[in-house]
């Protein structure tokens, strides 16, 4: 009989309550004690857990859980049931979020290059702007339900305009459920783009998608208030904390 004490990962027994019964050594390097999963779920992931741990068909899914380093830490979860019973693997993945805060910065860097090699090379000026303009509204899936659009440059008209047809295209091809915007690279906001803006996230919206905005600073913020109070779209601060929440 195998002894689930030895496994050299974090792994869970539990029952169909979320009961745990069983755990590994290496569990309590990474958690808390806990006679219960949900304990160490962050709340706001708790009913999510519940729907997806309890759906035995389901053999993956990512959840923010409470460790000794962190109250809300990315693992992704493996799951095998066996009749009444199931068998968690437990993999902490904040070294992902790190990677890809650092793709989403190498890609900043990149279109700043990108943008000087076209002016230098004198290509088509308007070939080249579109080019720019695509490289400055990525999409890059975070998992199935989630998605990271960085917007870099100037949120104008064009921008929207040169994107919003790729983007919707893009969402309506995916389950994707909650898109985060990155305003990290944003320098100006014209009012004609931040309209623009206002109606592609009302059609996120009706695709099923929730928009939330990420690094908006203090006069951007004052910007879209005092032009949209209303605009349809949550505010968090961190990237890496949008991706925890969102996942």
């Amino acid at each position: 009989m195998q002894d689930n004490k030895l496994l050299p990962l974090p792994y869970f027994k539990i029952n169909e309550k979320l009961d745990i019964l069983e755990s590994s050594a290496e569990t309590a390097s990474l958690f808390l004690p806990a006679g219960n999963l949900l304990e160490l779920i962050d709340d706001e992931s708790a009913e999510k857990a519940k729907n997806v741990l309890l759906n035995k068909k389901k053999k993956r899914t990512e959840l923010n859980m409470k460790t000794h380093s962190s109250p809300f830490a990315l693992v992704t979860v493996h799951i095998s049931w066996n009749g009444d019973t199931a068998h968690l693997l437990l993999i902490e993945e904040d070294d992902k979020i790190n990677i890809l805060a650092g793709q989403v910065e190498k890609h900043r860097q990149r279109l700043a290059e990108t943008n000087l090699d076209l002016l230098e090379s004198k290509e088509s000026a308007e070939r080249s702007y579109r080019k720019v303009l695509e490289l400055s509204s990525p999409f890059i899936h975070i998992s199935d339900e989630l998605v990271l659009i960085p917007l870099f440059g100037e949120l104008s008209e064009q921008l929207i305009n040169q994107n919003k047809d790729r983007l919707l295209d893009m969402l309506h091809d995916s389950n994707v459920n909650r898109i985060l915007i990155d305003f990290n690279g944003v320098g100006s906001i014209s009012r004609d783009g931040l309209i623009l803006f206002q109606q592609l996230l009302s059609q996120f919206s009706l695709l099923g998608a929730e928009s939330v905005l990420i690094g908006i600073s203090p006069e951007q913020a004052k910007i879209i208030h005092n032009n949209f109070p209303g605009l349809e779209a949550k505010y968090i601060n961190s990237l890496h904390k949008a991706i925890r929440k969102g996942l």
